[in-house]
């Protein structure tokens, strides 16, 4: 019986973090950032010539064989945005799936090298390039997110004969979108907010001044920003995104206009975002 993604993550991040805090006296060979570029460069070559020739999938399995064989951050990264283009490609959501989880490991480990269990001898990567390749796991996700939404639109949308539909159709669409899309900054907007309601209980909670009772009545605070601003966040987000992936393809449905270009605009509204646009 497969392992959920989650189990398998979970299960990648401990054979790592085994290998790295293997006993001083163990026989692993010390691991640097040159020594894995090394290794590194000679897989992502070969999979550089299977994407070239228009073959991502291949490409993603020969990274993830890699990556989970050598414990590299940078090859997982490589492999989740291969899933990526494979999922592009095939119109899709399984692929993104693969690189959602590869996106997670990267960032399990490269959190893992910035903590005091990291080992001096399993460096495969310069600490200086962590917060970049960071950036780089959190923007496949975050891509993997609005394609998802895209693609499942996609299959949704009715696959009767456009002519039959009349306007209709690309109004529900755009309309739908467009509910969607403002739900989500609202969202954002309470997200934003709990932030700033954790940033302040926070700034309290370390006053010296602030204790017993006092000190309770923060921390409750505290966790109730904290708990707004993960639902918001990951709530708006998600509806932000579904909300977009319907305006794109309701504007695709709609055909020939009057030949304005669709227009998006995200701007700051209190304490969120509003979203205007012509279709």
């Amino acid at each position: 019986m497969p392992r959920p993604p989650g189990a398998r993550i979970l299960a990648t991040a401990l054979s790592v973090c085994l290998v790295v805090a293997a006993p001083a006296g163990a026989a692993e060979p010390k691991v640097t950032p040159a020594t894995m570029a090394g290794t590194r460069g000679t897989v992502q070559q070969a999979a550089k010539v299977e994407l070239d020739a228009g073959n991502p999938a291949t490409a993603a399995d020969r990274l993830s064989t890699a990556a989970r064989q050598l414990g590299d951050p940078v090859l997982f990264i490589d492999a989740a945005e291969a899933f990526y283009a494979q999922a592009e490609a095939e119109r899709t959501t399984a692929p993104l799936d693969q690189a959602d989880e590869h996106a997670r490991i990267a960032l399990d480990i490269l959190y893992f090298l910035q903590g005091p269990m990291a080992s001096k001898d399993w460096q495969p990567v310069d600490p200086m390039e962590i917060p970049g390749l960071v950036s780089r796991a959190n923007d496949v996700l975050q891509r993997s997110q609005a394609l998802r939404a895209e693609i499942e639109a996609e299959a949704a949308a009715p696959k009767t004969d456009e002519k039959k539909k009349g306007a209709a159709g690309p109004k529900v669409f755009i309309a739908t979108g467009a509910a969607l899309t403002a739900l989500g900054a609202a969202g954002l907007g309470v997200g934003v907010a709990g932030l700033a309601i954790g940033a302040v209980q926070q700034d309290k909670a370390d006053d010296p001044t602030i204790y017993g009772d006092a000190y309770d009545a923060v921390e409750r605070k505290g966790k109730v920003g904290n708990a707004l601003a993960y639902a918001g966040l990951i709530a708006g987000g998600l509806l932000a995104a579904t909300g977009i992936a319907l305006l794109v393809v309701g504007k695709k449905r709609a055909g020939k206009s009057d030949d304005r270009k669709a227009r998006l605009r995200v701007l700051p509204a209190g304490a969120g975002i509003a979203l205007s646009g012509r279709f």
